[in-house]
C-alpha cells in the first residue's frame, strides 16, 4: 500500500465520523506549511441537498454544492462559484444482460430520444452543458487544441421522430413488436433519481418504451456496474489526465477493468490502439476524433451532459480552487477574510 510522506500532505485527518463528518488539521511538517493559512477544515457528509443548503444559509458551513433548482436560486448572487469539470455523464447499455441492446438501432433510438437540453434545464437547473459527444468541454486533443473544437458535434441531436423510426427498424430486425421493459439503474441521490425519472418519461413519451427505475446506494450501484450486473445504467466518468484517451480506452474490447457494458468493435479498437502508439500528435488527434465518431455512431452508451458543479461560497472565503479534475477542492491558498 502506498503512503504519502508527511512533507507532501497539507492537512492531516484528525477525526472521521463515517457518513457524518471529517475533521482535518494543518500539517506542520508539510514542506510549505508557512503558506497554508487554514488551521482546521471540517467536511460534513450530507446526503440531502436541502439539508446541505440549510447548513450554508444558517452559517454552519462556508461552501456547499448546489443541486437542481438550487442553482437558479443563486444564479445572480455573488456566492455562486462554478466548478467546470472534465466529467461526462452517460447511459450504458449492457448487451449481454438485455439482448435487444445488441442491436445498434435500438441503442441509437434510445440515445436520440433524450432531450439533453431539457435534461440540463429541468434536472440540473441549467448548470451543466448538454453533451455533444463523449469527451467534455475543454479537454485537450493532445495536440495543443481543444478536442471538442477539433471534433465538433459527434453525437446525434435529439430527434424524437428519427428515434422512433430507428426503434421500429431495430425491432423489425429482431423480429420483435415492442421493446420489453428493462431497468435503468443509477445512484439514489436527488439528482440521480430525477435523472432516472426524466429519462423514463422521455423514453415513454417519444418511443412508447416502459422502463423500471432502479436507484441504488452508491456502493451497491458501483458493485453492480463492476460485475456487469445491469441492463441500462447511468454513470459518470471524470478524467484522470487532460487527454481524450482517458475517456476512450475504457471501451476497448479487452479492457476488463472499465468496459462494463462489454462493448466490442474492432474498428474502434484499432483506432484507439493505433492512437496509443502514434507519435505524430496531429495524426493521433485525428485518430481519437475518428474513434469518438465510431463510438457515437454505434452508441453503446448515450452521453447526457458535461458536468459543471455549482457551489455556494461565502464571499469572505478567499483563494479556494475548484479543479477541473482529480480533486474536489484545493485548500492550500485558502483563507477566511
Amino acid at each position: 500500500m502506498r503512503t504519502r510522506s508527511l512533507v507532501q500532505v497539507r492537512f492531516k485527518l484528525e477525526s472521521w465520523n463515517h457518513q457524518q463528518q471529517l475533521v482535518m488539521v494543518k500539517n506542520d511538517k508539510y514542506w510549505d506549511a508557512a503558506n497554508v493559512k487554514l488551521n482546521k477544515v471540517t467536511v460534513n457528509v450530507v446526503k440531502e441537498a436541502s439539508t446541505s443548503l440549510n447548513m450554508y444559509e444558517t452559517d454552519q458551513v462556508d461552501l456547499t454544492e448546489l443541486k437542481g433548482d438550487q442553482y437558479a436560486m443563486y444564479k445572480d448572487k455573488p456566492d455562486l462559484t462554478l466548478k467546470k469539470e472534465f466529467v461526462s455523464s452517460y447511459v450504458m447499455y449492457e448487451t449481454k444482460k438485455f439482448p435487444a441492446f445488441a442491436n445498434a438501432k435500438i441503442r441509437q433510438a434510445l440515445g436520440m430520444a433524450i432531450d439533453r437540453n431539457a435534461l440540463n434545464d429541468v434536472v440540473l437547473g441549467g448548470s451543466s452543458i448538454p453533451s455533444t459527444g463523449l469527451i467534455p468541454g475543454t479537454v485537450s486533443d493532445g495536440n495543443n487544441q481543444e478536442f471538442r473544437k477539433v471534433a465538433g458535434d459527434t453525437q446525434p441531436k435529439f430527434d424524437a421522430a428519427k428515434a422512433k423510426q430507428l426503434l421500429d427498424e431495430g425491432l423489425k430486425e429482431l423480429n420483435m413488436t415492442s421493446l420489453p421493459t428493462f431497468k435503468l439503474t443509477s445512484d439514489d441521490t436527488d439528482v440521480s433519481k430525477k435523472t432516472i425519472e426524466f429519462i423514463q418519461a422521455q423514453w415513454k413519451q417519444n418511443l412508447g418504451v416502459n422502463v423500471e427505475g432502479e436507484p441504488l446506494p452508491f456502493a451497491l450501484r458501483v458493485e453492480r456496474m463492476q460485475k456487469n450486473d445491469f441492463q441500462a445504467l447511468i454513470a459518470l466518468w471524470g478524467a484522470d489526465y487532460n487527454d481524450p484517451m482517458t475517456f476512450l480506452d475504457m471501451w476497448l474490447s479487452d479492457n476488463k477493468s472499465f468496459n462494463y457494458m462489454e462493448y466490442n468493435n474492432k474498428s474502434y479498437d484499432d483506432l484507439v490502439k493505433a492512437a496509443d502508439k502514434e507519435t505524430d500528435l496531429a495524426k493521433r488527434s485525428q485518430m481519437l476524433v475518428d474513434a469518438e465518431k465510431v463510438l457515437m455512431a454505434d452508441m453503446p452508451l448515450s452521453p447526457l451532459y458535461f458536468r459543471t458543479r455549482p457551489y455556494a461560497k461565502k464571499t469572505n472565503v478567499d483563494g479556494i480552487i475548484l479543479p477541473a479534475m482529480s480533486k474536489e477542492w484545493e485548500l492550500k491558498w485558502t483563507s477566511i477574510k
